[in-house]
């Protein structure tokens, strides 16, 4: 997850997405391999969530702000505010300002 107060990555206990755990299934692309999943008992008769949590939402807005101005996006800013799973307002208004920082 992205913690905006100290704008760093932290690793969080979290159950997976189902479809992370049909993912680790296909350990072995190119060729044969095993996969092994640790849980408790409790955990496993717990429904898991189907997919996880966009990027969107656990990372830093900064450089996906930065690629948005790369891409020319008209109004960036707008365009977080209208995606599928946005951000908060303080992680935009964050990304904005860490962009006006580096502009100017």
């Amino acid at each position: 997850d992205y913690d905006l107060e100290t704008q760093g990555k932290y690793l969080l206990p979290t159950n997976i997405s189902r479809a992370n755990l049909l993912q680790k299934e296909q350990a072995g692309r190119t060729q044969s391999g095993e996969c092994c999943r640790l849980f408790t008992r409790c955990n496993q008769r717990l429904s898991f969530v189907d997919f996880p949590q966009a990027d969107m939402i656990t990372s830093s807005l900064d450089n996906i702000y930065l690629q948005g101005k790369l891409l020319n996006v008209n109004n960036v800013k707008t365009f977080l505010q209208d995606a599928l799973y946005p951000s908060s307002i303080e992680a935009i208004e964050h990304a904005v300002q860490y962009y006006m920082v580096l502009v100017h």
